[in-house]
């Protein structure tokens, strides 16, 4: 199994005066992980398990960032506060995932997984996109 991201968080305020302050940020991470998930069930009190396996492979890249302006103003003896903003958000990933169809069964107290499964199959798949 193998599990590798870097993330990059920016942000900045800046005080243009006292009563507007102008901010921005920048978030980007990309990562991924390539593994063979199990998923074991104890399938009573003697011990006995039952475990299938996924094989699934990720990998993807997700930016956002923000701009804005905030302020105050006074009418009168009324203080009033506004906000205004945009934001923009992408993301693109491949992925492929294998449902291992054959169930392993061992027992909790005489543990034996057998052979490792075939993945000959997922290795000639293709990832899907979804960009």
């Amino acid at each position: 199994n193998t599990n590798d991201t870097a993330v990059v968080v920016l942000r900045g305020v800046f005080d243009v005066t006292d009563s507007l302050t102008a901010y921005a940020a920048y978030g980007w991470k990309w990562g991924g992980y390539d593994a063979l998930i199990s998923r074991s069930t104890l399938l009573n009190n003697a011990g006995d398990i039952s475990i299938t396996g996924i094989r699934s492979a990720r990998d993807g890249r997700q930016q956002s960032c923000e701009i804005g302006l905030r302020g105050d103003f006074m009418t009168g003896a009324v203080k009033h506060e506004w906000n205004i903003s945009g934001n923009r958000f992408t993301s693109d990933n491949t992925f492929k995932d294998l449902q291992i169809p054959i169930a392993a069964r061992t027992n909790y107290y005489n543990l034996s997984f057998g052979p490792a499964p075939d993945l000959t199959r997922y290795d000639a798949m293709g990832p899907t996109s979804s960009a």
